[in-house]
């Protein structure tokens, strides 16, 4: 498989494997699950959990090495290389999404369905100090509001998954009648 790069095909978009750093003890360790190698792609559940598969025999057998990019559905979020036009040219990440929650599935979505690639680099590595154990979260700011991320999945699923969108609410009911913005500039670029 030619592995395209950034600099010659520009609507290619590269990812790290994100490694673990412990939030009290400072050590890393590689990202969990995974094949033997600890490869995985990133992927989704219809209730918008972020969830790593291991690669398969057929994108396996793809690749020439080891260290050869391979593809994937999905990204963890603001970890990631893309062609400065082309990134605007997908409008960036939805304005509307508040703080933090789907904006990597939402910017994944506009890669691949408007003519783009996501590649996993797997000699590309970064750490990152994930949420201790017992920690309840910052509350969003007043103009917020509540559940910023159930709102931004909503989101994400009403401009992107069409009549899928219906195994989103059936796994998460609690959003149905939570109110999301105006999405109809968002619906016209797609």
């Amino acid at each position: 498989m030619h592995v395209p790069q950034i600099h010659s095909v520009r609507t290619v978009c590269t990812v790290p494997l994100i490694d673990s750093i412990h939030g009290q003890k400072f050590n890393i360790e590689p990202q969990g699950g995974g094949d033997e190698n600890g490869f995985a792609r990133g992927a989704w559940d219809w209730s918008m959990l972020w969830k790593r598969v291991p690669l398969g025999d057929r994108e396996k057998n793809l690749r020439k090495t080891i260290t050869e990019p391979y593809r994937s559905p999905a990204m963890a979020g603001g970890l990631f290389a893309i062609e400065r036009d082309f990134f605007f040219e997908l409008g960036l990440y939805d304005p509307g999404l508040q703080i933090w929650g789907g904006e990597n599935f939402e910017i994944s979505y506009k890669i691949w369905q408007c003519g783009g690639q996501l590649l996993f680099v797997p000699c590309s590595r970064v750490g990152h100090i994930y949420r201790l154990q017992g920690w309840q979260g910052n509350p969003p700011p007043a103009h917020v509001g509540s559940s910023p991320t159930l709102k931004n999945y909503v989101r994400v699923v009403e401009v992107w998954w069409d009549d899928y969108k219906d195994y989103f609410y059936a796994s998460r009911p609690e959003t149905l009648t939570l109110a999301y913005g105006d999405i109809s500039e968002l619906k016209r670029f797609r």
